[in-house]
């Protein structure tokens, strides 16, 4: 149940993610960005699920070798079925005994701002069918939210990261895994998509601990960061 959260708004493309990931008991494994951005072709990417450590580098490796935006679009399910296949590789060698055994599936999300028609796009893709689509399937959409909220704050597509990031970031990390688990933990980070490029924001931290699960209940620094924070887009 790690944030997994992407928009296409008038302002650009937005990824929401958060940096955690788990053991199949909940236990913090490890932190890192689960965002990668290519000023290049002017999009970003975000990954969830089962994933091999070096991901974020294979990632950023295919990005680099495509020629310009709209190929990289049309590849998103050739990058995915390359992620398929390494994780299928890593649990091969062993790596479920160490990182636990997790629900298969691998889920991507893509924010991109076409200059030419000023519009921002977000392209999702899954290799199971938890998006509604055939496996490896693009969908283009304008809101997804992962975990999905108990309650619906915002309906439609009234969400907007600049005001509500903070919120859904408390939200999310509220949320129990079928465990009982929360999985959401590290930091928050947003990354804009738009006409003046590629932006990043740290939407909030929190104090979690590789080898533990996350508290379910907010510390009280936790709680001061997220007064102290200030309100995105400024």
């Amino acid at each position: 149940m790690t944030a997994w959260n992407a928009f296409a708004r008038d302002d650009g493309a937005w990824l929401i993610a958060d940096t955690g990931g788990f053991h199949a008991d909940g236990r913090v494994l490890r932190f890192q960005s689960k965002i990668v951005a290519n000023k290049r072709l002017n999009l970003a990417i975000t990954q969830a699920g089962r994933l091999e450590t070096n991901a974020v580098v294979d990632i950023a490796d295919w990005l680099d070798s495509q020629p310009d935006q709209r190929t990289a679009l049309a590849g998103l399910p050739n990058l995915l079925r390359r992620l398929v296949a390494f994780d299928q590789e890593a649990q091969a060698n062993g790596a479920a005994k160490s990182s636990g055994d997790h629900p298969e599936g691998i889920k991507l999300a893509v924010a991109a701002w076409n200059h030419e028609s000023q519009k921002a796009a977000v392209v999702i893709v899954a290799s199971t069918t938890d998006l509604g689509v055939p496996p490896f399937a693009p969908r283009r959409t304008k809101t997804v939210f992962s975990p999905t909220l108990s309650h619906k704050p915002w309906p439609g597509h009234s969400f907007e990261p600049c005001r509500h990031a903070q919120t859904l970031a408390r939200l999310q990390r509220a949320e129990r895994f079928h465990d009982d688990t929360c999985r959401v933990a590290g930091e928050m980070e947003a990354v804009r998509v738009g006409p003046r490029g590629i932006e990043w924001f740290t939407i909030c931290k929190w104090p979690d601990r590789v080898g533990r699960k996350v508290a379910q209940r907010p510390s009280l620094a936790s709680r001061a960061l997220a007064k102290a924070e200030a309100v995105l887009c400024r």
